[in-house]
């Protein structure tokens, strides 16, 4: 795959990150108005239960801040949601990408890497370590059979 493609879903799963935790923030706050609002219901409520108010200014006030509060949790709920689970899925697709690129599955050979000798070099001393202790042990194999 393409470079360029890795690092847009990487971008994408960050920026879905960040809306989920913004809409968990939202979540939060809406949560908080509505415990002011019934907080000053619970002050100013009457022996009838009827919610008193300064004047109809206020209670006008009151009424668009509960409407507003309520419409903002659902929103926040909904938008978390559906933000959450893009967020998810990026993060397993990057989670994979990633893991498929330390394979090496997803990217070409770079035979101008400064490390690319390096590891062609340790993967021939590993390859020739292994025949050393085959035939060691081909030997030990050969000494034990003739002794007994």
């Amino acid at each position: 795959m393409n470079d360029n493609f890795n690092y847009w879903i990487y971008g994408l799963t960050i920026l879905f990150g960040f809306l989920t935790w913004l809409g968990i923030k939202l979540i939060k706050q809406a949560y908080k108005d509505n415990e002011k609002i019934k907080k000053y219901e619970f002050q100013n409520r009457t022996s009838g239960g009827v919610v008193e108010y300064e004047s109809y200014e206020k209670a006008k006030e009151h009424r668009i801040s509960k409407k507003t509060q309520g419409c903002l949790f659902r929103f926040g709920f909904i938008f978390t949601i559906f933000i959450g689970i893009a967020f998810v899925i990026f993060l397993f697709v990057s989670g994979f990408l990633i893991y498929q690129g330390n394979k090496g599955l997803f990217k070409e050979e770079d035979k101008n890497s400064p490390f690319y000798e390096s590891r062609v070099e340790s993967e021939r001393n590993l390859e020739n370590w292994k025949k050393e202790r085959e035939a060691k042990k081909d030997s030990l194999e050969k000494l034990k059979s003739g002794k007994e």
